[in-house]
């Protein structure tokens, strides 16, 4: 019985978001902030497309992700994308209008824990308010997207009770930045950037790359701004790191009097060294900024940071490999069984919500004590032949399987190469269609068959094969056509086996009887009776079969 491995490997689904000019600034950070409340999402790209194209620098960094899901603007021609053959996702999901956004996966709060922390090292307490949307709180919409500072939905707060609460009410919502100071909170926003399974475009950065910015921007020219903030993160290895911030000129207008705004920039900062940097705002004016700040902040140290042509070339990209979740290994005996799904938990202990997520598969024959892994298209269907459960193939060309936590297991079988050949030339798949080919009925070939009888005449020694190729006699034995109608010699496909001579030969024998004949009794002037001719035709068709027996 055949022994096959099946490993399983947990993750966040993966997400491309393509936008295009038409976005205003506030459906592009509820975007970016979608992301940051589910797993994973603070490595889903967002990525700019003018006129329906997508200019090369993007192309460069977004071919080595490979999303499950992409998402794009309506105003984005969706054969463009497609046509790009750079992923194989199993939908395109086309963006709403607004105003806020929701895109599945596992909520981010199922990854809180007792002994989470950030840049501080010892956060232990969270910034919260309830759900009160009146309350006013200067910048609100620069700690929300920054820090994750929102009200919590009812199933979110199950999450939260290992931490305790720094609440933010009307009478403290004017001294946050006080508070983050002082209770050194823990930031949310970060919850999206843990257990990573993606890439991150590593780009052999100076040491000035991994300091902490502060991105500012001008509201009337806001674009290029939020997205140099939001993919920055993509060239940062996973981390519960804040590394940047985005402010507009007018929060910065509103925190500017806040006398613990130096606190803030001080616990914000990387050794105590903060980088501003802007494509909007001008010199002269990002110059002004930067003493205002540097004025109050005492030993901070504040600089402006010239920004080169974004997004940065990537001359690494790595998989970000976390250590906290591996690959289980599952042993299938035969062709069938029933593959169990690994539970997902993370440093708690506690299970996650109800959300969907992927398990990554990879499965490896055990042949002659060796694993051969099978890949697949990344077209091919795979629901009869691997698992019915909903699925896609991999840039990687590996399976994936879309399930949630009540979701325990699936029926899954191991194709043999001949049902893999069959399903790819009989359907493939497109996104969630299922495409049938125009073809009937796929089977092995006997040219194949007979390639390998003519290898291994040769034991496979192919300077045999050469040798005989090369020479004009062989060569044109294995080019043999043949005018019989129903000869086991294809025409001009060649001879590969001696049981085709031995049938051409009596078939051609059986042919041209008559005429051999007819030349025996012109020959001699014996009269010669139609018993005595096959006798001798006979005898002479035995003897060529013979010598091309010893001949092979």
């Amino acid at each position: 019985m055949i022994k096959t491995y099946v490993k399983t490997l947990p993750r966040h689904q993966r997400l491309i978001f393509f936008i295009d000019s038409t976005i205003n600034e506030s459906q592009l950070r509820s975007i970016f902030e979608a992301n940051l409340n589910v797993w994973g999402g603070r490595y889903n790209p967002v990525v700019p497309v003018v006129n329906n194209k997508i200019d090369k620098d993007w192309l460069d960094i977004i071919k080595f992700f490979d999303p499950d899901y992409i998402y794009y603007s309506k105003t984005i021609d969706l054969k463009y994308l497609e046509s790009l053959t750079l992923f194989n996702p199993i939908e395109y999901l086309e963006l709403s209008d607004g105003p806020s956004y929701h895109f599945p996966g596992v909520s981010s709060h199922c990854l809180l824990h007792a002994d989470v922390h950030n840049n501080f090292r010892d956060a232990r307490t969270l910034l919260h308010y309830d759900g009160d949307h009146t309350l006013e709180i200067l910048a609100k919409q620069f700690y929300r997207l920054n820090f994750g500072l929102r009200p919590m939905f009812e199933e979110e707060k199950k999450w939260t009770y290992p931490l305790d609460v720094s609440p933010i009410t009307s009478s403290t919502s004017k001294e946050i930045n006080k508070i983050i100071y002082t209770d050194k909170p823990y930031f949310k926003s970060l919850l999206s950037s843990l257990h990573i399974n993606s890439i991150f475009l590593w780009n052999n950065s100076t040491w000035a790359e991994s300091r902490f910015e502060m991105v500012i921007y001008d509201k009337n020219n806001f674009l290029n701004d939020h997205l140099y903030f939001w993919n920055r993160q993509l060239y940062h290895k996973p981390n519960n790191v804040l590394y940047q911030v985005i402010v507009s000129t007018e929060e910065l207008r509103e925190l500017e009097n806040d006398e613990w705004l130096p606190g803030l920039l001080t616990r914000l900062s990387i050794d105590n060294h903060i980088y501003i940097v802007s494509q909007s705002v001008g010199d002269k004016k990002l110059e002004d900024i930067r003493q205002s700040f540097q004025s109050k902040a005492g030993n901070l140290r504040i600089d402006i940071k010239q920004t080169l042509q974004f997004p940065f070339p990537s001359y690494n990209p790595q998989f970000t490999n976390d250590p906290y979740f591996k690959f289980q290994n599952n042993l299938i005996l035969g062709k069938t069984d029933f593959l169990k799904f690994p539970s997902v938990t993370f440093e708690h202990g506690n299970g996650i919500d109800k959300e969907p997520y992927i398990l990554d598969i990879i499965i490896e024959r055990d042949i002659k004590d060796e694993h051969k892994e099978i890949k697949f298209p990344v077209t091919a269907e795979l629901h009869f032949t691997v698992t019915k459960a909903t699925n896609r193939v991999t840039m990687s060309n590996r399976a994936c399987i879309f399930t949630t936590r009540d979701l325990q297991g699936t029926e899954f079988s191991i194709p043999n190469d001949m049902e893999l050949i069959r399903s790819v030339l009989m359907y493939r798949r497109v996104q969630k269609k299922l495409i049938t080919n125009p073809v009937d009925y796929v089977n092995e070939s006997p040219a194949g068959q007979k390639l390998l009888a003519f290898i291994k005449l040769f034991k496979e020694d192919w300077s045999t094969i050469k040798q005989f190729l090369e020479d004009k006699f062989w060569l044109n034995l294995f080019r043999t056509s043949t005018d019989v109608s129903d000869s086991a010699i294809p025409k001009g496909k060649g001879i590969f086996h001696y049981l085709d001579l031995e049938s051409e030969i009596e078939k051609l024998f059986n042919k041209y009887h008559d005429q051999i004949a007819e030349r025996m009794k012109k020959g001699t002037e014996m009269e010669l009776s139609e018993e005595f001719i096959s006798q001798i035709i006979d005898r002479e068709k035995k003897r060529l079969s013979y010598l091309i027996s010893m001949t092979i």
